[in-house]
């Protein structure tokens, strides 16, 4: 991993987490629960939250009775999680990496946490280890925005203050098939600046790297209540795929 990495800086700081403190955490419970009960996963089973942040998706899946592992690279991320979500195991890792083998029954990656490194190859690579990782017969359930939808009602610049006084002005643009966020955050006599890239996968970008890794799309959907996909309206794109 490259220190020109904009995920490895940008998720440590406390930043991040000011800007994105609306989620909605009823939501994530709900979520949860309805791929719990599509996936008919049962009590005991083990499950990985794949670039688990600070273990929102993870304490709901551990409340089920679930044997539950989060990874994250943010160390930030990973520290709180470990005081917060106790009864969880947390670990650094880097989804480039091996993180396991024939280990998990069910892997999930959710709230757009793909899609950041520079090249497909990267992308292909962490699936691999998803297949590697995941028990034969093991399910993936990736969780993506729909970049029909988004190109369609892309908001270009955005102003968002906190209450404690942190302000972000945010510039969204599409740049070589990445969507960039730039992040202008401004404290006090304090300027930050900080991106996000997000590769601008469709369902058919997805098709080709899961046929790569050995992956095989079992089904989709297009928001937390797991409603059908749609390509042009759907909020979200919600991948159900198995180990070949």
């Amino acid at each position: 991993m490259s220190p020109k990495d904009w995920f490895q800086s940008w998720f440590n700081t406390p930043y991040y987490h000011m800007l994105y403190q609306h989620r909605d955490s009823k939501d994530a419970e709900l979520f949860v629960q309805a791929l719990v009960k599509k996936l008919a996963i049962t009590e005991g089973d083990k499950v990985l939250d794949l670039a688990c942040g600070r273990g929102r998706h993870a304490r709901f899946l551990e409340q089920l009775g679930l044997k539950v592992c989060g990874i994250d690279l943010s160390e930030e991320n990973i520290d709180y999680a470990k005081k917060h979500v106790p009864n969880v195991n947390f670990f650094v890792k880097d989804m480039r990496e091996e993180f396991g083998l024939n280990k998990y029954d069910f892997i999930f990656n959710l709230f757009t946490s793909f899609g950041y490194f520079e090249n497909d190859k990267e992308h292909i690579q962490s699936l691999k280890n998803i297949n590697t990782a995941l028990k034969p017969k093991g399910v993936l359930t990736l969780d993506f925005l729909n970049v029909n939808r988004l190109k369609q009602g892309l908001i270009e610049d955005e102003e968002i203050s906190t209450e404690t006084g942190v302000r972000f002005n945010i510039r969204r643009e599409i740049q070589n098939k990445k969507i960039v966020k730039t992040i202008a955050v401004y404290e006090e006599n304090e300027e930050y600046s900080f991106q996000e890239k997000v590769t601008m996968l469709t369902l058919k970008d997805f098709e080709r790297f899961f046929d790569q890794a050995g992956l095989t799309i079992l089904d989709c959907f297009g928001d937390m209540k797991l409603s059908p996909f749609q390509e042009s309206t759907s909020e979200r794109l919600v991948i159900i795929a198995q180990r070949n």
